[in-house]
């Protein structure tokens, strides 16, 4: 073999190698799934509020919680905020339920105008830093955590919640 042949083989082999690890870097990175799983304590984070109020997720220890992440250009989040308000009606006579949809990175403005759009009734929080995303290792959205009353996660959502009823039997599944 001569020697131009060998040394293109040799530098055809680094590059596969490199595309390879580049590829599986980059799966890795957009196809990753939560790093909190079923049976984890609920990591805690601060959230505010659209009146810049803040609370910590482990200010409702005690009380079963539906922490659900979602941004106001998601077309399924769109869909499910209608069941989740629905749901949120329906449980304010029951305080041991917390509904907690936290925005992920997106500015006061178009998270009231999406609040008043969508008619929504429940608290909104606000993650404009997006702790609580890269805490719960989140690369979609709607992502949904139902969190127990003693902190730990018992279920989780990726994706859309289709109809009050699914939304309703998940939060009787964290209901303390």
């Amino acid at each position: 073999m001569s020697q131009k042949r060998k040394r293109f083989f040799i530098n055809a082999f680094i590059i596969l190698i490199i595309l390879i690890a580049l590829g599986y870097t980059g799966y890795r990175m957009f196809f990753k799934t939560s790093v909190v799983h079923v049976g984890d304590t609920a990591p805690d984070f601060t959230v505010q509020n659209l009146n810049g109020r803040e609370m910590t997720l482990s200010s409702l220890e005690g009380k079963g919680v539906m922490l659900n992440f979602w941004q106001s250009d998601c077309d399924p989040c769109k869909e499910e905020m209608p069941f989740i308000n629905k749901a949120y009606h329906t449980l304010q006579s029951n305080d041991n339920v917390v509904i907690l949809s936290v925005n992920v990175d997106e500015s006061k403005s178009i998270v009231k105008h999406f609040k008043d759009t969508y008619h929504l009734d429940f608290p909104v929080w606000l993650d404009h830093k997006k702790v609580g995303q890269d805490l719960y290792g989140i690369r979609g959205i709607p992502t949904t955590y139902l969190i127990d009353s003693k902190g730990k996660v018992v279920d989780i959502v990726q994706g859309y919640m289709d109809g009050k009823s699914t939304v309703m039997k998940k939060l009787k599944e964290i209901r303390p």
